[in-house]
């Protein structure tokens, strides 16, 4: 079970993957379909993705959803 709210989990995950593969987090969104806004709203939790949007996230970044999800963030 994760310690930390998904969100926040997705949120530190995708920025970092973002990062690592230099894809600015606009053209990300872009690529997925969504506006920058929602993406943020995604990482705030304002917004819960579906399945199929995860996906598109993870595939983006050339990951699997479990990827996207992980709690790999250091304390």
């Amino acid at each position: 079970m994760p310690t930390r709210p998904l969100h926040e989990l997705l949120a530190w995950n995708v920025r970092r993957l973002s990062h690592v593969r230099g894809i600015p987090l606009p053209t990300l969104a872009a690529t997925i379909g969504i506006t920058p806004a929602r993406l943020d709203a995604i990482f705030t939790g304002d917004f819960d993705p579906d399945l199929d949007l995860l996906n598109k996230i993870a595939n983006a970044l050339g990951v699997g959803v479990g990827d996207i999800l992980a709690d790999t963030k250091l304390n």
